[in-house]
């Protein structure tokens, strides 16, 4: 069953569990009710047919979240459909080992954003540094695919537990669609941002063909990532808007190798290392009021 999720989920254990300080550690991003760690991928299981599968994990903050007996969480995977050719519309079959899971209803979303969410009424009990999957069984559309994106969102119920009763309070995108993501045939991850790393020394080590959500909290914080890069490499990143940040690429000697700005918006440079190796990228504010604990900046390293 789900042999390509299988496979690749057994490759994401062996990374995770070579960093094993991700599991109790905190991200410091506004938007952690969110996994802060999380993994998408498109199979064709047995029993179930043709879906997604998503792989995700919260720490210690996230859990922390949901203090309220009313609180809710839904995983949510949303796709292109501003030209009429999403990939999938409808979701026809799930499973999920998150505590006491539901579908929600599409009533009142949009059209042009085809959003399936798989939920729970209990977020409180997930537990921090456990896995836990979703699978989406999709209607399929439109074959030749379409872009992807991959958000959570926090919630409340009133009156009964039930979709049906169920507001939103707070979304955020884990991997949005500049991404370029196409389904079925596109992978991603996404990790956020873990603190201290505000050195070489502290840099949390990311995968390439990862999105990476982080914030500037203070005109003195600056953000490192560890990232194995070979050959040729493009890299995304963009700040929130009316948030100037820049990125600076390092060698393990500390020689700048690239750099570039978001200018509140994604930016996208392409270069190539002269050697295989271990690079740091450094984010930091333009001026010092170009500070958020509420504003996401995102990096993602092709």
């Amino acid at each position: 069953m789900m042999k390509k999720f299988i496979l690749v989920f057994l490759c994401v254990i062996s990374i995770v569990c070579s960093f094993p300080i991700f599991l109790i550690a905190n991200a410091t991003c506004y938007s952690s009710f969110s996994p802060y760690f999380g993994f998408c991928t498109f199979v064709d299981d047995e029993e179930l047919g043709y879906g997604c599968a998503m792989l995700l994990e919260w720490n210690n903050e996230g859990v922390v979240e949901f203090d309220s007996s009313t609180d809710t969480y839904e995983q949510e995977l949303i796709f292109y459909n501003y030209d009429g050719n999403a990939f999938a519309t409808s979701n026809r079959i799930y499973e999920t080992d998150l505590p006491n899971s539901y579908f929600d209803t599409s009533l009142f979303d949009p059209d042009e954003e085809i959003n399936i969410a798989i939920g729970t009424t209990t977020p409180e009990n997930i537990i921090p540094g456990e896995y836990y999957n979703v699978f989406m069984g999709l209607d399929i559309e439109n074959e030749t695919g379409s872009m992807f994106k991959v958000s959570s969102q926090e919630g409340r119920h009133y009156l009964l537990p039930s979709k049906y009763f169920i507001f939103a309070e707070s979304t955020f995108f884990s991997v949005p669609f500049k991404s370029g993501h196409i389904a079925p045939d596109d992978d991603c991850f996404w990790w956020n941002e873990i603190e201290s790393n505000n050195s070489t020394g502290t840099a949390n080590a990311r995968l390439q063909q990862t999105w990476i959500n982080g914030t500037i909290s203070s005109s003195s914080d600056v953000d490192y990532y560890k990232v194995y890069l070979t050959g040729k490499t493009t890299v995304y990143f963009s700040s929130a808007e009316g948030y100037d940040y820049d990125v600076r690429i390092y060698n393990e000697e500390g020689t700048l190798v690239d750099s570039l700005a978001s200018v509140y918006q994604e930016q996208t440079k392409t270069f190539s290392v002269d050697e295989n190796g271990y690079y740091y990228f450094k984010v930091f504010p333009f001026a010092a009021n170009y500070v958020s604990a509420d504003a996401v900046y995102r990096l993602y390293v092709e």
